[in-house]
């Protein structure tokens, strides 16, 4: 029967736990640049675009 080394296992071990914290902080970045209703509700009425929209909703039901 074949013996693995204790090296090669925790070269596998730093390899898998190395790839889900990764994973896993790429995440967290991702979740904490999300955009919320919130902040986009507020920079609705902000946009510039939002004026114009409403003009050629305006137009529209002329």
């Amino acid at each position: 029967m074949m013996q693995i080394s204790a090296e090669i296992v925790v070269t596998v071990l730093l390899a898998l736990f190395g790839f889900i914290f990764g994973a896993l902080w790429g995440h967290h970045g991702a979740i904490a640049r999300r955009v919320t209703y919130a902040d986009c509700s507020q920079k609705r009425h902000e946009c510039p675009c939002h004026k114009e929209i409403e003009e050629l909703k305006g137009e529209k039901k002329k």
